[in-house]
């Protein structure tokens, strides 16, 4: 008589409960994971408005570069739905010499979890021709 080697009921079943388990943890991360890239998003977004903000102040002459205040609605995808996000920035300077100035944007967004902040700077001198 032959005898065919193949799985037995317990290893079918065993196997079968470890994909389901596998299967069932993998579909409950995708909304965490679908959250993360949201806020990802949300951050990138802020930190091109900031960096555009930057380059506006790089354009100007030196002596008109002055604080200022300002905001700025974002749309974002949250759970299906568009949502606005409203980011709120503001624009400082300081003299480090008298041909120098740092000059900074911080830009705020209440996210899930609390209040969040991007900050960008740099250092701007008079040109010289």
């Amino acid at each position: 008589m032959i005898k065919l080697r193949g799985f037995t009921l317990v290893e079918v079943l065993v196997s079968m409960a470890l994909i389901v388990l596998v299967l069932v943890f993998s579909v409950r991360l995708f909304p965490l994971l679908n959250r993360g890239v949201q806020l990802s998003a949300t951050h990138s977004q802020a930190a091109a408005l900031g960096q555009s903000l930057l380059e506006r102040e790089r354009n100007r002459p030196f002596d008109a570069i002055a604080p200022y205040r300002g905001s700025h609605g974002l749309s974002s995808v949250r759970d299906g739905n568009e949502a606005i996000v409203k980011l709120e920035y503001s624009v400082d300077t300081t003299v480090l010499e008298p041909n120098c100035r740092r000059v900074w944007v911080e830009l705020e967004w209440s996210e899930t979890g609390g209040r969040k902040k991007v900050v960008l700077e740099t250092i701007l001198s008079r040109k010289s021709f």
